[in-house]
């Protein structure tokens, strides 16, 4: 019997060892398996990731292709249309074109006297009609340049060019031209176009400037 027990008890053993030995197998395959099921995890996250990325930059690629071909259908139609659109401003003063756009000079006719900030009652159609012209031409900014002689001191001659381009602004406001296309600069006489020698070459430096800029 006592050699039996200790037969049993060996076996028993064994068997204890057996089943710990083949649970710390168990771990370490279970271990292993995570460990490459985290691996292929990660990599899945990064592909998945570089997909994303790819797609990301597939759409602002097209985006931006659709918006230039927008914006370039939008210069050809301003381009086609800028002849008839330079003829009809003309009926409101001198029309030229340089690199910043079309630009439209207001003659001092406009204006009620020399150093008037008023309009002259004679301006009121044509303001009207230029206002009625630039708001239907929505896809041009409007920048009011105001200048005038060298006759007074700086700070009297900034006053006088904002006064008269406030005014305007107003006015083409007040036609249906929206404030956020119109910006206004009041230059006094720091940009004149002639000596200031003679009342000829005064009343050339006297002058508002519209510079129509295409807004694409």
């Amino acid at each position: 019997d006592l050699k039996r027990q200790v037969q049993d008890e060996i076996r028993q053993r064994e068997l204890s060892e057996r089943d710990v030995s083949t649970h710390s197998t168990q771990v370490r395959e279970l271990r292993a398996e995570n460990g490459r099921l985290r691996e292929e995890l990660g990599r899945t996250k990064v592909e998945a990731d570089n997909a994303k990325s790819r797609l990301e930059t597939i759409e602002n690629e097209r985006r931006a292709a659709e918006e230039q071909r927008a914006k370039e259908q939008k210069i050809g139609g301003l381009e086609s249309g800028q002849p008839v659109f330079m003829q009809s401003l003309r009926r409101f003063g001198a029309v030229s074109k340089n690199e910043r756009g079309i630009v439209l000079t207001l003659p001092e006719t406009y204006w009620s006297a020399t150093r008037a900030s008023s309009f002259a009652p004679t301006a009121d159609p044509k303001l009207s009609s230029l206002g009625e012209l630039l708001a239907n031409n929505a896809d041009y900014k409007v920048v009011i340049e105001a200048h005038t002689d060298d006759r007074g001191t700086a700070e009297e001659l900034i006053s006088l060019t904002e006064q008269r381009a406030r005014l305007l602004a107003d006015r083409l406001t007040g036609f249906g031209v929206t404030d956020g296309r119109i910006e206004i600069k009041p230059m006094g006489a720091t940009l004149p176009i002639a000596p200031n020698t003679t009342n000829a070459n005064r009343a050339k430096n006297r002058r508002v400037n519209l510079i129509l800029v295409p807004n694409i």
